[in-house]
């Protein structure tokens, strides 16, 4: 079966170009949208021309007043000649009363959630091991660039061509911002490469700014950002500071545990309730916690709304949860593989990535050198390349399929970069070579996040990064090398028969195992990602 299009190379005859002209400042008042003299078949669409609901989904369509990120569409530019239509929208002026910009103080989703006495855990622990882990803000990079296509019909019918996960999403939100029955709104999904981008609510958002210029001008509208605009102004992944505490027995078991969960969803928080859900369910991992706290805070700000991108929250949870692990098994001097075997519920998929990877013997080896190394008795060819190896497990949420990682790396001491030795993949469920294939493809990017890809926000803009030197991919990163398990035991629970769970629990797993990799090989905590050359520098500084 042939592929559909990318929205992009769908042509539709007659249709308007639309530009969306954007918020200059980071947070403040609109005043005023300033065009020159307009031809007649030129329009300017803005909040006063849509007919319905103005934020079908909890995000302006076009703000009436309130600016609320850099960036933020403002109008809607249309016309037959696009070129023609550049120069208008070059001469067009966006004025505005700054205010003050909100760093990070509305707190908009809270969740609590305790079992056991969490109080006597924490009397008279034998071991009390904590850390704070952090995921940065990420681009969710696609393969085409995010836009949508609206064609109006007789009796006040829309149909829209878009790159959506969510075409229920897009069919609601176009139908109430037209005030129109939703059987009047017709979806057809244009073609989709990568799982986990932004194709959950923004192709709705523009979808909706389409759909209005469309019926206002009765004619078909094709509304498609630019690769700079998708980079500067489209969600990002959500942000977060996860702090760990855990109180242990002899033994190493976990008596209590205490996590304390911030997150960064930037302007509105779209999903903020089910994506907190997700960070807190993965923070606690599946490990064997006698009793739990936990304390959960989501919080708005001036930059592009957070999207639920990489698993709605589950890959920053599971970050968190298997750094701390590790942690855990470093501080009490084990091996990570054997101590999660004694916390873990699932011991299947260690013993296959064990040898798969030949995890315990290389760990036993890293751990050696790590070791000689803070002694001071190394010799000098074992200061020059030091070599790690991490493990980090997960499941894709509610329908608990499981999947493991192990990363191997070594360090370039002149370069301050790591060389991936080594990636593989347990999952569970039957052997699909398309599910195969997605995996081992979210692997490197996962890795590539991991390693490299990190947004810095500086007074509400991006700081320092255009979409040109924005790092994508890793490079010279080996094929991960993939394997899977349980298709005929009883404890398989069956991974789903498309791309979406492989990528889920790549992306759940590599970096995890990756800064683990580092953390030995450089004998230094990593408990942040991504883990780049500035970390790896600060590391063999102070090593």
């Amino acid at each position: 079966m042939e592929k559909p299009q990318f929205v992009d190379d769908i042509r539709i005859k007659g249709a308007y170009t639309g530009i969306l002209l954007r918020s200059p400042v980071v947070s403040g008042i609109l005043r005023e949208i300033k065009t020159p003299q307009l031809p007649g078949n030129v329009s300017l669409i803005s909040a006063d021309h849509i007919p319905g609901d103005p934020m079908p989904f909890g995000i302006p369509i076009f703000p009436k007043k309130e600016l609320s990120w850099f960036g933020q569409p403002v109008a809607l530019l249309l016309g037959p000649d696009p070129a023609l239509l550049e120069q208008i929208a070059q001469h067009c002026e966006v004025l505005a009363d700054t205010s003050e910009i909100n760093e990070k103080e509305k707190l908009i989703a809270e969740k609590n959630y305790t079992q056991g006495n969490i109080e006597e855990a924490f009397d008279h622990p034998h071991t009390v091991v904590e850390g704070t882990y952090t995921t940065g803000i990420q681009d969710p990079w696609s393969s085409d660039t995010p836009g949508a296509i609206a064609v109006p019909g007789a009796a006040y019918t829309m149909i829209i061509h878009t790159a959506t996960q969510r075409p229920g999403h897009v069919r609601s939100s176009v139908a109430a911002c037209l005030k129109i029955n939703p059987s009047k709104v017709t979806v057809k999904v244009s073609r989709l490469e990568i799982d986990l981008d932004s194709k959950v609510w923004f192709p709705s958002l523009l979808a909706c700014q389409a759909a209005v210029g469309a019926r206002i001008i009765n004619k078909p509208v094709r509304l498609i950002l630019t690769r700079e605009e998708d980079f500067l102004f489209s969600p990002k992944s959500v942000g977060t500071e996860i702090a760990i505490q855990s109180a242990l027995d002899k033994q190493g078991a976990i008596l209590g545990t205490r996590i304390q969960i911030s997150a960064n969803f930037g302007a509105f928080g779209i999903f903020a309730d089910e994506i907190l859900d997700n960070i807190t369910l993965a923070a606690l991992s599946a490990y064997n916690h006698e009793s739990v706290s936990v304390e959960a805070k989501g919080y708005v700000n001036s930059i592009p709304p957070a999207g639920p991108t990489m698993a709605y929250g589950l890959v920053q949870g599971f970050y968190a949860a298997e750094q701390h692990s590790s942690l855990i098994a470093d501080t009490l001097g084990e091996n990570p593989a054997s101590w999660r075997k004694n916390a873990f519920i699932h011991t299947g998929l260690i013993d296959a990535i064990e040898k798969d990877s030949d995890y315990c013997r290389k760990w036993a080896a890293y751990e050696l050198l790590r070791k000689s190394r803070r002694e001071g008795t190394a010799e000098r060819s074992q200061y020059e390349a030091p070599r790690g190896i991490g493990i980090a497990a997960a499941y894709q949420g509610k329908v608990n399929c499981w999947g493991i990682a192990v990363v191997e790396a070594e360090i370039d001491t002149a370069a301050y970069t790591s060389k991936i030795r080594g990636i593989w993949l347990v999952l569970e469920g039957k052997i699909n070579s398309i599910i195969k294939r997605s995996a081992a493809i979210s692997a490197m990017q996962a890795l590539s996040w991991a390693m490299q890809e990190n947004l810095v926000y500086q007074n509400g803009r991006i700081s320092g990064t255009s979409v040109l030197d924005y790092p994508i991919f890793a490079e010279e990163v080996p094929q991960a090398i993939i394997n899977f398990i349980g298709s005929d035991s009883k404890s398989h629970t069956g991974l789903p028969g498309n791309t979406y769970g492989a990528a889920i629990l790549a992306f759940s797993t590599i970096p995890a195992a990756y800064t683990q990799a580092l953390s030995q090989a450089l004998d230094s905590p990593f408990q942040r990602y991504p883990a780049d050359s500035q970390a790896i520098w600060k590391a063999l500084c102070q090593s």
